[in-house]
């Protein structure tokens, strides 16, 4: 008998809640997963939010909802990635402490704590990278574009030595294209 499961997608930005790119690669992740694993989907908890912070639980009641569906049920909750529930290592360790059991499809069931630990490092490590990228970006300014690798206007016109190209008018006079073809 399959054992049930519930799963918890997430993307940060509205944006990527409409494309839903990014949710169907977690599904795409977590289904095979979990039917290999002998689990069964037994509901998936779907969220537009970031993942900053300890405090994810009060800003993200999905994910709140989601933890509250798999206590009642007696079953794991299931994410496709580790940054998925959190890039925070406190709120991993947290989730740790207090017995909430998930699993992470990238990791396998088999992930344990210290793996787990190891990677909400590395994820919490991308965040901080992710957002000075971003803020160095946004703070860049804008660097005009380099005019002088544009074609000049002597490659563009025929050369002097050449006759002009004759006028539309004269080359339409002629008989009908396809019959020179023929």
């Amino acid at each position: 008998m399959p054992k049930p499961l519930i799963t918890y997608l997430r993307v940060s930005t509205a944006g990527q809640g409409k494309s839903d790119l990014g949710l169907d690669a977690q599904r795409t992740t977590l289904a095979p997963f979990a039917e290999a694993e002998g689990f069964t989907i037994a509901a998936e908890f779907v969220e537009v939010e970031t993942g900053k912070g300890s405090d994810a639980l009060d800003r993200r009641p999905v994910l709140a909802a989601a933890l509250a569906a798999a206590k009642v049920r007696k079953c794991p909750v299931a994410v496709a990635k580790l940054d998925r529930l959190s890039r925070d290592v406190a709120f991993i360790s947290g989730l740790m402490a207090e017995k909430i059991p998930f699993l992470v499809a990238e990791l396998g069931p088999d992930a344990d704590p210290f793996m787990l630990h190891l990677y909400a490092a590395l994820a919490e490590k991308e965040r901080a990278l992710i957002s000075t990228r971003t803020r160095e970006a946004l703070a860049a300014e804008p660097t005009p574009p380099d005019l002088s690798t544009r074609p000049q206007e002597k490659y563009l016109s025929p050369p002097a030595d050449e006759p002009p190209a004759p006028p539309v008018a004269e080359i339409s006079s002629g008989p009908p294209i396809q019959s020179q073809f023929i």
